[in-house]
């Protein structure tokens, strides 16, 4: 069955059973939980899908996608994390920045996708910085420090997003990664937020900081 259909009956089955008064659910909180369980899919194009379906769908029950972050299915939570910072749900802020210290991952284990590993905090990062809240700065900040460079990567996109001046310092110092190629995105994204372009410069970046906010060291002590 394709998913389209798959999707015509979830939405369906949901509005029967919630007019039934299963389970004391509404149609919509019905509708949006039987498509969360789509998010098991092995197949990636499916999964891939049903997040862009809970995306965009126009009436969805933002709980049941919260209560999702603690499914566990490491599909789902990562799929709810990246739905909630699609649909830049505010109440979802709190549940994401305790999923940020989820290291769980899942591995896709069929034959239809190049896609093997998903980090259901990395997700979680991304909607924050989608969102847009500032209670997510510090954590963010904190997360580029953090062992993982998925992690780091994506804590420096979502701190872009946000466009708080207390990142700066910190992307500064980012500008050193150990992979080079971080060090070259969190220039650009320090050219985003600044307008300054030393991209890569840390020495440059540096003397640009200390000469507009005073010392460097001190900001990230």
């Amino acid at each position: 069955m394709r998913f389209g259909a798959v999707l015509i009956m979830v939405v369906g089955l949901g509005v029967v059973l919630g007019l039934a008064g299963c389970k004391k659910m509404t149609p919509t909180e019905h509708a949006t939980e039987l498509a969360i369980e789509q998010l098991k899919s092995l197949d990636y194009d499916e999964y891939r899908e049903t997040v862009v379906y809970l995306s965009e769908m126009e009436e969805v029950s933002t709980a049941m996608l919260i209560k999702g972050l603690k499914k566990r299915d490491e599909g789902v939570r990562s799929g709810c994390a990246e739905v909630l910072g699609r649909r830049r749900v505010q109440m979802a802020v709190e549940p994401l920045l305790k999923k940020i210290k989820d290291r769980a991952r899942f591995q896709v284990r069929d034959g239809y996708t190049t896609i093997t590993e998903i980090c259901v905090g990395v997700e979680a990062i991304r909607a924050l910085g989608r969102i847009g809240d500032r209670r997510a700065v510090e954590p963010l900040i904190e997360m580029l420090a953090n062992s993982n460079s998925d992690f780091r990567e994506a804590a420096i996109g979502a701190l872009g997003d946000l466009g708080d001046e207390r990142a700066i310092a910190p992307l500064i110092e980012r500008v050193r990664d150990r992979h080079m190629i971080l060090g070259q995105y969190a220039g650009d994204v320090l050219y985003e937020l600044t307008g300054q372009g030393y991209y890569d410069d840390y020495e440059a970046w540096k003397n640009w900081y200390e000469s507009e906010y005073g010392s460097l060291a001190m900001a990230i002590d």
